[in-house]
């Protein structure tokens, strides 16, 4: 049965084949010469066959020798490149990212700033997907996504938060409409006009109607669509008024939406979320930090 063949073994094997002879060898690997002659030997005994003529000081590879090393350098070009990529991860230059958000984040601010991130980092790779916020908060749970954005607090341990930024709703409607004439919309007056509403079990949708409902009034609803950009659309074609996230104003043409603070405000926290006992590549940890600087 032969021996097993151990690293120091092709260690010396590459440095004698690059080098000429064992004495060089010895030098780049700082050890004695003998030590890389025994080192040849056992190798050639582990694999049945030699490697080297030896002639004078010198080492002369054999066919079989010259054929090894080929794979040899192949495996250690491959360990080089293991290297590079483990210091382009390490410097955050490599990496991939499964980022999930509300849609209103998706398709705004969260997509632009992804965009400019990777724009910085081109070796890092983004995934951009939207969903509700229990989809949002099950994904990070079953791995499906890194990073999460969406409205905070989440009130859960298992989960640690990264608070972003701070948001007040407006209330959107044509630039002609009877309501454009005033500062502020009051909550407690929208059931005299048609409401554009958000679609399905939306956590936005209830809490405007929870707000509604404590300021006194109720809501005329004539349309509903599953996104806030949606809902800018339809108001800009007169559908109705409705009340959004202040960032969906941007995507919207100014000379078909016009948007106006409310009375009482409805307010809320937004940030990034993550799971809490397991640690953060280097990627999201440079996302983050880009979302923190980059997000007003």
């Amino acid at each position: 049965m032969r021996k097993q063949i151990k690293p120091r073994q092709i260690e010396a094997f590459r440095a004698a084949m690059l080098q000429g002879s064992a004495s060089a060898a010895a030098e780049t690997l700082y050890i004695t010469q003998p030590a890389v002659s025994r080192l040849l030997s056992d190798l050639e005994e582990s694999i049945g066959f030699s490697l080297f003529e030896r002639q004078g000081r010198g080492l002369v590879p054999t066919a079989d020798g010259k054929r090894l090393y080929q794979t040899v350098e192949r495996v250690y070009l491959g360990l080089g490149l293991v290297e590079e990529v483990a210091s382009s991860i390490r410097e955050g230059e490599l990496g991939k990212l499964r980022v999930g958000a509300l849609p209103v984040y998706a398709g705004g601010l969260l997509a632009e700033q992804a965009g400019k991130f990777i724009a910085a980092n081109p070796g890092i790779r983004i995934e951009l997907e939207s969903a509700d916020r229990d989809d949002l908060l099950s994904g990070l749970q079953n791995g499906r996504f890194d990073l999460v954005v969406s409205t905070l607090p989440v009130d859960n341990n298992w989960y640690k938060e990264i608070k972003l930024g701070r948001r007040e709703a407006v209330c959107i409607l044509p630039p002609n409409h009877v309501l454009s004439k005033n500062d502020r919309i009051e909550l407690n007056k929208l059931n005299k006009y048609g409401f554009v509403g958000l679609s399905g079990a939306n956590p936005f949708r209830q809490v405007i109607n929870q707000m509604v409902k404590m300021a006194g009034g109720t809501l005329h609803e004539v349309a509903a669509a599953r996104t806030q950009r949606a809902v800018g659309i339809m108001v800009g074609a007169h559908a109705g008024i409705s009340i959004v996230d202040p960032d969906v104003c941007q995507y919207l043409d100014p000379t078909l939406v016009t948007s106006r603070p409310l009375e009482p405000p409805i307010k809320w926290e937004f940030g990034m979320i993550y799971p809490a006992k397991i640690t953060l590549s280097i990627a999201a940890t440079k996302f983050i930090e880009h979302m923190r600087q980059n997000i007003v």
